[in-house]
């Protein structure tokens, strides 16, 4: 469903959206589209940070593209994203 209220977004590419926006209604998070976009609601920042955790732990097609995010709301530090991505 398009939503324009989604205003933590969700990035990459198209099927990489797709996958994620999937995984995450599966999962019983609230998540809503702007468009192609998959994303939360301005009220919903802490929705947001556990499915950004979630599409992490899970390592949901397209969750690196979620790096600055990713380290921003502290779901990993750079280190631990490097190392998951399997950078040296």
């Amino acid at each position: 469903m398009d939503d324009d209220r989604a205003y933590f977004l969700f990035d990459g590419d198209l099927d990489q959206m797709g996958t994620i926006y999937t995984a995450l209604r599966e999962a019983g998070f609230p998540v809503v589209k702007n468009n192609v976009y998959p994303g939360f609601a301005r009220d919903q920042k802490e929705e947001y940070k556990e499915a950004l955790a979630f599409v992490f732990e899970h390592r949901t097609n397209g969750w690196w593209s979620q790096e600055d995010d990713l380290i921003k709301y502290g779901v990993c530090t750079q280190p631990e994203f490097d190392q998951a991505l399997g950078r040296r």
